[in-house]
């Protein structure tokens, strides 16, 4: 767990894990050249439980913090947690367990958000899906995984692309056929605050995230171009280029690729008329009458002024999430 000036959530995050109902770890914590009581805390803790290791050393940032982390365990799976979030009881037994059974190599959970948003994120769960969720960006929850020591042999987190560091591993190793997945169950309290890395760097998080998806398709879909909106991480397909795509693909991924394009369509077709079009192109494919009617609304949503557009949108959102 990295630390850097985290004294205000410390408590909370540490306990988390030292009552986990899975024992048998070693609990690394980096202080990040904190300035504030964060060292005086982990310390208070260690002196109570010698399965804390503490690392304190000037300011490195994150990135290089994981690392280190990393290459100074000894067990075969690191479990990853930030200071500001909190993991339930049962956390590491349940993805440890889940991991072994589904032969997963690294394994998100599902997560509720609590602080300035509340709400249950619950990211595809099955891994054979992860080559084409990927596609798309980043659907696993950081400090919700497990993953395998043995991984770090070969990879390790890039500073350069830093705030983005976990959406580039990902990707990697999936390009490598590890196998990435989540179990189906909220396992940790995912904090939001206006000092998160993704709200306090988001251009760019934005710039990098953009870069790792033309890399990321390029590897996966050699020959496919993506066209991306100037100041979003939307971005546009050609058709014969989806078509090309989608005729590459194995039946049972077909259809969670025509869901993802759909709805990322659906989405800009709220600004651009001609997503629209794409859209109910897509839902002709599909045959679904749920997707037509998914066209219908952003038809409506289209002749809205911009400011009820974008609220209407997340509604909508939030409502298909699980579609």
């Amino acid at each position: 767990m990295p630390v850097f000036n985290g004294e205000k959530y410390l408590d909370d995050s540490i306990r988390s894990i030292l009552i986990q109902t899975y024992e048998k770890i070693e609990f690394i914590i980096v202080d990040d050249g904190s300035t504030d009581h964060s060292l005086a805390i982990i310390q208070k803790y260690a002196n109570l439980d010698n399965r804390i290791k503490i690392i304190s050393r000037e300011n490195k940032g994150i990135v290089k913090s994981l690392n280190e982390a990393i290459s100074k365990s000894t067990g075969a799976w690191i479990c990853r947690m930030d200071v500001d979030d909190i993991s339930l009881p049962n956390r590491i037994l349940k993805q440890l367990i889940y991991a072994k059974d589904k032969s997963l190599d690294v394994c998100g959970s599902w997560a509720k958000t609590f602080g300035s948003e509340h709400m249950t994120l619950r990211p595809d769960y099955e891994s054979f899906h992860t080559p084409i969720n990927l596609l798309f960006g980043c659907f696993i929850i950081h400090p919700s995984i497990l993953m395998r020591r043995d991984i770090f042999n070969s990879f390790k987190y890039k500073e350069e692309f830093k705030y983005a560091e976990d959406f580039k591993l990902w990707t990697e190793l999936s390009c490598a056929n590890f196998k990435i997945g989540n179990i189906p169950e909220v396992l940790l309290l995912y904090r939001k605050n206006k000092m998160q890395i993704s709200s306090c760097y988001q251009q760019e998080q934005a710039k990098k995230t953009k870069l790792i998806l033309q890399n990321y398709w390029a590897s996966y879909a050699s020959g496919v171009r993506l066209k991306f909106d100037k100041n979003h991480l939307l971005f546009d397909l050609e058709f014969k280029n989806f078509y090309k795509f989608y005729s590459m693909l194995d039946n049972n991924l077909k259809d969670i690729f025509l869901r993802k394009i759909f709805k990322l369509y659906l989405k800009q077709s709220f600004f651009n008329i001609s997503f629209l079009l794409k859209a109910l192109e897509i839902a002709r494919i599909k045959k679904s009458f749920i997707f037509y009617l998914m066209c219908a609304g952003s038809i409506f949503l289209y002749f809205l002024p911009k400011k009820i557009k974008y609220n209407l949108a997340r509604l909508l959102a939030n409502i298909f999430r699980r579609f």
